[in-house]
Protein backbone atom coordinates (compact mmCIF):
# COMPACT_ATOMS: atom_id res chain seq x y z
CA UNK A 1 0.00 0.00 0.00
CA UNK A 2 1.60 3.35 -1.40
CA UNK A 3 1.19 6.52 0.68
CA UNK A 4 1.28 9.63 -1.30
CA UNK A 5 1.27 12.71 0.83
CA UNK A 6 0.38 16.09 -1.54
CA UNK A 7 1.16 20.24 -0.69
CA UNK A 8 0.32 19.41 3.39
CA UNK A 9 0.21 22.41 5.54
CA UNK A 10 -0.86 22.51 9.20
CA UNK A 11 -1.13 25.04 11.64
CA UNK A 12 -1.88 25.43 15.21
CA UNK A 13 -3.04 28.62 15.99
CA UNK A 14 0.00 30.99 14.57
CA UNK A 15 2.72 28.12 14.33
CA UNK A 16 3.12 26.35 11.04
CA UNK A 17 3.60 22.95 12.28
CA UNK A 18 3.97 21.72 8.50
CA UNK A 19 4.87 23.78 5.53
CA UNK A 20 3.74 22.44 2.28
CA UNK A 21 5.24 18.78 2.75
CA UNK A 22 5.26 16.78 -0.58
CA UNK A 23 6.37 13.15 0.04
CA UNK A 24 5.75 9.59 -1.39
CA UNK A 25 5.94 6.27 0.19
CA UNK A 26 6.25 2.75 -1.72
CA UNK A 27 4.54 0.08 -1.17
CA UNK A 28 6.07 -2.28 1.63
CA UNK A 29 8.45 0.22 2.79
CA UNK A 30 9.94 1.35 6.02
CA UNK A 31 10.05 4.68 6.06
CA UNK A 32 11.90 6.45 9.32
CA UNK A 33 10.68 10.30 9.51
CA UNK A 34 13.86 11.87 11.62
CA UNK A 35 14.10 15.10 13.54
CA UNK A 36 14.18 17.07 16.70
CA UNK A 37 11.62 18.29 19.00
CA UNK A 38 8.77 20.16 17.48
CA UNK A 39 9.79 19.75 13.93
CA UNK A 40 6.49 18.14 12.77
CA UNK A 41 7.21 14.54 12.59
CA UNK A 42 4.32 13.76 14.79
CA UNK A 43 1.96 15.49 13.24
CA UNK A 44 2.73 14.47 9.83
CA UNK A 45 2.44 10.55 11.64
CA UNK A 46 -1.06 11.70 13.15
CA UNK A 47 -2.27 13.27 9.59
CA UNK A 48 -1.53 9.97 7.55
CA UNK A 49 -3.89 8.32 10.40
CA UNK A 50 -6.44 10.32 10.16
CA UNK A 51 -5.83 11.71 13.85
CA UNK A 52 -5.06 15.27 12.52
CA UNK A 53 -6.84 17.04 9.52
CA UNK A 54 -4.63 19.37 7.28
CA UNK A 55 -5.36 22.48 6.83
CA UNK A 56 -4.71 22.04 2.98
CA UNK A 57 -3.09 19.13 1.43
CA UNK A 58 -4.13 15.72 0.37
CA UNK A 59 -2.90 12.22 1.81
CA UNK A 60 -3.79 9.27 -0.98
CA UNK A 61 -3.23 5.47 -0.03
CA UNK A 62 -2.14 3.60 -3.32
CA UNK A 63 -3.50 6.46 -5.26
CA UNK A 64 -7.15 6.67 -3.73
CA UNK A 65 -7.70 10.04 -1.73
CA UNK A 66 -8.28 9.16 1.69
CA UNK A 67 -8.04 12.97 2.71
CA UNK A 68 -11.89 13.22 4.28
CA UNK A 69 -11.97 9.76 5.64
CA UNK A 70 -12.35 9.02 9.64
CA UNK A 71 -9.74 7.23 11.03
CA UNK A 72 -11.68 3.37 11.02
CA UNK A 73 -12.32 4.23 7.56
CA UNK A 74 -8.04 4.51 6.23
CA UNK A 75 -7.61 0.52 7.95
CA UNK A 76 -4.08 1.68 9.98
CA UNK A 77 -2.42 0.02 12.56
CA UNK A 78 -0.97 2.38 15.22
CA UNK A 79 1.59 1.65 17.71
CA UNK A 80 2.57 4.46 20.62
CA UNK A 81 5.15 5.37 22.25
CA UNK A 82 3.74 4.37 25.78
CA UNK A 83 2.45 0.83 24.66
CA UNK A 84 -1.89 1.97 25.75
CA UNK A 85 -2.43 -1.49 26.16
CA UNK A 86 -5.92 -2.32 28.77
CA UNK A 87 -4.50 -3.27 32.32
CA UNK A 88 -7.60 -5.36 33.03
CA UNK A 89 -7.43 -7.56 29.83
CA UNK A 90 -4.60 -10.34 29.44
CA UNK A 91 -2.30 -10.39 26.61
CA UNK A 92 -4.49 -12.39 24.76
CA UNK A 93 -7.62 -9.95 25.04
CA UNK A 94 -5.31 -7.04 24.38
CA UNK A 95 -4.35 -8.83 20.97
CA UNK A 96 -7.96 -9.94 20.15
CA UNK A 97 -9.80 -6.35 20.79
CA UNK A 98 -9.31 -5.20 17.50
CA UNK A 99 -10.53 -8.02 16.08
CA UNK A 100 -13.70 -8.48 18.70
CA UNK A 101 -14.67 -4.54 17.63
CA UNK A 102 -15.05 -5.51 14.24
CA UNK A 103 -18.65 -4.62 12.90
CA UNK A 104 -20.80 -8.19 13.33
CA UNK A 105 -21.10 -8.78 9.85
CA UNK A 106 -17.18 -8.50 9.62
CA UNK A 107 -16.20 -10.23 12.78
CA UNK A 108 -14.24 -13.31 12.83
CA UNK A 109 -15.45 -16.07 14.88
CA UNK A 110 -14.16 -16.54 18.86
CA UNK A 111 -12.04 -19.59 16.92
CA UNK A 112 -10.09 -17.72 13.91
CA UNK A 113 -9.72 -15.11 16.82
CA UNK A 114 -7.93 -17.39 18.88
CA UNK A 115 -6.02 -18.74 15.99
CA UNK A 116 -4.95 -15.57 14.83
CA UNK A 117 -3.84 -13.92 18.53
CA UNK A 118 -1.81 -17.34 19.01
CA UNK A 119 -0.47 -16.69 15.29
CA UNK A 120 0.42 -13.12 16.08
CA UNK A 121 2.06 -14.12 19.70
CA UNK A 122 3.61 -16.25 18.19
CA UNK A 123 5.13 -13.83 15.83
CA UNK A 124 6.63 -11.87 18.04
CA UNK A 125 7.85 -14.23 20.06
CA UNK A 126 5.21 -13.89 23.41
CA UNK A 127 2.89 -16.62 22.92
CA UNK A 128 3.92 -18.09 26.26
CA UNK A 129 2.66 -14.65 27.55
CA UNK A 130 -1.31 -15.08 26.41
CA UNK A 131 -2.58 -15.17 30.18
CA UNK A 132 -0.25 -12.44 31.55
CA UNK A 133 -1.78 -8.98 32.04
CA UNK A 134 0.09 -5.56 31.16
CA UNK A 135 1.24 -5.21 34.51
CA UNK A 136 3.47 -8.40 34.72
CA UNK A 137 5.09 -7.84 31.41
CA UNK A 138 9.05 -5.48 30.94
CA UNK A 139 8.43 -2.71 28.61
CA UNK A 140 10.11 -4.24 25.58
CA UNK A 141 7.43 -7.43 26.23
CA UNK A 142 4.47 -4.39 25.94
CA UNK A 143 6.01 -2.97 23.41
CA UNK A 144 5.77 -6.41 21.22
CA UNK A 145 2.29 -6.73 22.33
CA UNK A 146 1.48 -3.26 20.92
CA UNK A 147 2.53 -4.15 17.82
CA UNK A 148 0.94 -7.35 17.42
CA UNK A 149 -2.38 -5.54 18.72
CA UNK A 150 -2.27 -3.14 15.72
CA UNK A 151 -1.33 -6.10 12.67
CA UNK A 152 -4.44 -8.22 14.10
CA UNK A 153 -6.66 -6.13 12.14
CA UNK A 154 -4.74 -6.22 9.11
CA UNK A 155 -3.95 -2.69 8.82
CA UNK A 156 -2.65 -1.90 5.09
CA UNK A 157 -0.32 0.82 6.83
CA UNK A 158 1.52 0.52 10.14
CA UNK A 159 2.23 3.94 12.08
CA UNK A 160 4.40 3.59 14.99
CA UNK A 161 4.96 6.97 16.93
CA UNK A 162 8.62 6.85 19.01
CA UNK A 163 7.92 3.32 19.65
CA UNK A 164 11.06 2.71 21.32
CA UNK A 165 11.24 5.96 23.31
CA UNK A 166 10.35 4.97 26.55
CA UNK A 167 12.78 1.90 26.92
CA UNK A 168 16.30 1.65 28.15
CA UNK A 169 18.98 1.85 26.10
CA UNK A 170 19.68 -1.63 25.60
CA UNK A 171 16.05 -2.95 25.22
CA UNK A 172 15.80 -0.55 22.81
CA UNK A 173 18.37 -1.35 20.55
CA UNK A 174 17.02 -5.38 20.95
CA UNK A 175 13.81 -4.05 19.94
CA UNK A 176 14.68 -2.22 16.57
CA UNK A 177 16.86 -5.06 15.30
CA UNK A 178 13.67 -7.02 16.12
CA UNK A 179 11.31 -4.49 14.38
CA UNK A 180 13.50 -4.90 11.11
CA UNK A 181 13.59 -8.22 11.07
CA UNK A 182 9.78 -8.72 11.36
CA UNK A 183 9.61 -6.24 8.72
CA UNK A 184 10.84 -8.21 6.41
CA UNK A 185 8.39 -11.08 7.42
CA UNK A 186 4.93 -9.10 6.66
CA UNK A 187 6.41 -6.92 4.25
CA UNK A 188 3.94 -4.38 5.62
CA UNK A 189 4.06 0.00 4.11
CA UNK A 190 5.26 0.92 7.65
CA UNK A 191 6.24 4.95 9.03
CA UNK A 192 7.69 5.55 11.92
CA UNK A 193 8.60 8.60 13.92
CA UNK A 194 11.88 8.91 15.61
CA UNK A 195 14.40 11.61 16.98
CA UNK A 196 16.94 9.16 17.29
CA UNK A 197 19.08 8.86 14.46
CA UNK A 198 21.31 5.84 15.44
CA UNK A 199 17.59 4.32 15.27
CA UNK A 200 16.63 5.42 11.86
CA UNK A 201 20.04 4.41 10.34
CA UNK A 202 19.69 0.87 11.59
CA UNK A 203 15.73 0.10 10.93
CA UNK A 204 14.39 2.46 7.92
CA UNK A 205 14.82 1.75 4.47
CA UNK A 206 14.68 5.31 3.57
CA UNK A 207 14.83 8.51 5.92
CA UNK A 208 12.61 11.76 6.03
CA UNK A 209 14.67 14.35 8.03
CA UNK A 210 12.24 16.77 9.22
CA UNK A 211 13.14 20.43 10.99
CA UNK A 212 10.85 23.67 11.37
CA UNK A 213 7.99 21.81 9.42
CA UNK A 214 9.72 21.53 6.21
CA UNK A 215 11.68 18.37 4.95
CA UNK A 216 15.02 18.83 4.83
CA UNK A 217 15.72 15.36 2.94
CA UNK A 218 14.53 12.13 2.31
CA UNK A 219 17.14 9.01 1.22
CA UNK A 220 18.53 5.95 1.78
CA UNK A 221 20.22 6.05 5.35
CA UNK A 222 23.94 5.72 3.59
CA UNK A 223 22.89 8.49 1.03
CA UNK A 224 21.62 11.28 3.55
CA UNK A 225 25.09 10.32 6.03
CA UNK A 226 27.41 10.59 3.41
CA UNK A 227 25.70 13.43 1.42
CA UNK A 228 23.80 15.69 3.47
CA UNK A 229 21.68 18.39 2.03
CA UNK A 230 22.37 21.17 4.28
CA UNK A 231 24.25 21.69 7.54
CA UNK A 232 21.16 20.52 9.82
CA UNK A 233 21.47 17.42 8.08
CA UNK A 234 25.02 16.56 8.74
CA UNK A 235 24.74 17.23 12.60
CA UNK A 236 21.57 15.48 13.39
CA UNK A 237 22.78 12.49 11.33
CA UNK A 238 25.77 12.12 13.69
CA UNK A 239 28.47 13.43 16.18
CA UNK A 240 30.35 16.14 14.09
CA UNK A 241 33.03 19.15 14.22
CA UNK A 242 33.10 22.62 12.61
CA UNK A 243 36.54 24.08 11.38
CA UNK A 244 36.62 27.93 10.62
CA UNK A 245 38.72 28.35 8.08
CA UNK A 246 38.19 32.44 8.62
CA UNK A 247 35.30 34.15 10.32
CA UNK A 248 32.64 33.14 7.22
CA UNK A 249 34.30 29.73 6.15
CA UNK A 250 34.13 26.21 7.44
CA UNK A 251 34.32 22.56 7.38
CA UNK A 252 32.73 19.77 8.55
CA UNK A 253 33.93 16.03 9.58
CA UNK A 254 33.42 13.28 12.04
CA UNK A 255 35.51 12.74 15.01
CA UNK A 256 36.28 9.34 13.47
CA UNK A 257 37.43 11.35 10.41
CA UNK A 258 40.79 12.99 12.49
CA UNK A 259 44.15 11.99 12.11
CA UNK A 260 46.37 12.69 15.15
CA UNK A 261 50.00 12.40 16.24
CA UNK A 262 52.04 13.87 19.06
CA UNK A 263 54.57 15.57 16.41
CA UNK A 264 53.91 18.67 14.66
CA UNK A 265 53.46 17.94 11.26
CA UNK A 266 53.04 18.93 7.51
CA UNK A 267 48.79 20.13 7.86
CA UNK A 268 48.24 19.29 11.18
CA UNK A 269 46.86 22.08 13.73
CA UNK A 270 48.07 22.26 17.15
CA UNK A 271 45.38 21.81 19.78
CA UNK A 272 45.27 21.44 23.82
CA UNK A 273 43.95 18.27 25.06
CA UNK A 274 40.61 18.88 27.40
CA UNK A 275 39.23 15.89 27.99
CA UNK A 276 40.25 11.86 27.56
CA UNK A 277 37.44 9.86 27.61
CA UNK A 278 37.57 5.74 26.94
CA UNK A 279 34.84 4.42 25.49
CA UNK A 280 34.92 0.87 24.77
CA UNK A 281 37.21 0.22 21.83
CA UNK A 282 37.30 3.67 21.43
CA UNK A 283 38.31 6.71 23.43
CA UNK A 284 37.34 10.30 22.54
CA UNK A 285 39.68 13.07 22.90
CA UNK A 286 38.25 16.59 23.17
CA UNK A 287 40.15 19.52 21.43
CA UNK A 288 40.55 23.53 21.98
CA UNK A 289 41.75 24.71 19.09
CA UNK A 290 42.82 28.83 20.31
CA UNK A 291 41.32 29.97 16.70
CA UNK A 292 37.50 29.18 17.81
CA UNK A 293 35.71 28.12 21.18
CA UNK A 294 34.03 25.84 19.40
CA UNK A 295 35.89 22.43 20.99
CA UNK A 296 37.06 19.44 18.14
CA UNK A 297 36.07 15.94 19.36
CA UNK A 298 38.38 12.93 18.12
CA UNK A 299 37.72 9.34 18.13
CA UNK A 300 40.11 7.02 17.97
CA UNK A 301 41.10 2.93 18.78
CA UNK A 302 41.82 2.74 22.43
CA UNK A 303 45.53 1.69 21.78
CA UNK A 304 46.16 4.37 19.65
CA UNK A 305 49.94 5.87 19.59
CA UNK A 306 49.12 9.45 20.28
CA UNK A 307 47.47 8.11 23.60
CA UNK A 308 50.25 6.82 25.36
CA UNK A 309 51.10 8.66 28.43
CA UNK A 310 48.26 11.43 27.21
CA UNK A 311 47.22 13.89 30.02
CA UNK A 312 44.91 16.92 29.82
CA UNK A 313 46.35 20.01 29.02
CA UNK A 314 49.26 18.17 26.90
CA UNK A 315 49.07 19.56 23.26
CA UNK A 316 48.16 17.31 19.99
CA UNK A 317 48.13 18.05 16.55
CA UNK A 318 45.53 17.14 14.52
CA UNK A 319 44.22 17.24 10.79
CA UNK A 320 40.76 15.91 8.98
CA UNK A 321 41.01 12.74 7.12
CA UNK A 322 37.46 13.73 5.04
CA UNK A 323 35.84 16.93 4.55
CA UNK A 324 32.48 17.59 4.17
CA UNK A 325 31.69 21.03 2.45
CA UNK A 326 29.71 23.65 4.40
CA UNK A 327 25.95 24.19 2.96
CA UNK A 328 24.21 27.36 3.74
Amino acid sequence: MSIQISKVNKHFGAFQALNNIDLNIQSGELVALLGPSGCGKTTLLRIIAGLETPDTGRIAFHGEDVSNREVRERNVGFVFQHYALFRHMTVFNNVAFGLRMKPKNERPSEKIIAEKVHDLLNLVQLDWLADRYPEQLSGGQRQRIALARALAVEPKVLLLDEPFGALDAKVRKELRRWLARLHEEVHLTSVFVTHDQEEAMEVADRIVVMNKGVIEQIGAPAEVYENPASDFVYHFLGDSNRLYLDPENHILFRPHEVALTRQAEADYQAAEVRDIRPLGAITRITLKVNSQDEPIEAEVIKDHASLNGLTRGQILYFKPKAVTTAHQ
